[in-house]
């Protein structure tokens, strides 16, 4: 994901995700971007979903071990947790598109 930002006439500077980590003493999702600024997601507010023979599931509430390992994708549209198999693209979460709009219309009546 790269977003164009002018920063003067003529000059252009691509906007992307440098690096990522899961936070867990606050439980919190964290991207920077090579602007040097941090945005984090609480993973309580993320939708965790796996297909079952019934259709898509929500998941157990994952640990912190298996949320410690969360990495960038190549093309950095995507943060992954590798050991549960959950992605969310950036783009999506910077919108605050944390799920579908059933999940989002929990999170916001609470």
């Amino acid at each position: 994901m790269t977003l164009t930002t002018q920063i003067a006439p003529g000059i252009e500077k691509g906007v992307e995700p440098s690096a990522t980590r899961y936070l867990a003493q606050s439980r919190e999702l964290e991207i920077r971007f090579n602007t040097g600024a941090r945005y984090r997601w609480p993973v309580e507010s993320l939708q965790m979903r796996e297909k079952t023979a019934n259709g898509w599931q929500d998941i157990p509430t994952p640990t912190d071990e298996q949320l410690a390992n969360v990495r960038l994708w190549p093309h950095k549209e995507v943060v992954e947790f590798t050991d549960i198999e959950q992605c969310f693209e950036i783009a999506a979460l910077m919108r605050g598109q944390l799920g579908s709009k059933q999940w989002m219309e929990k999170l916001l009546s609470r």
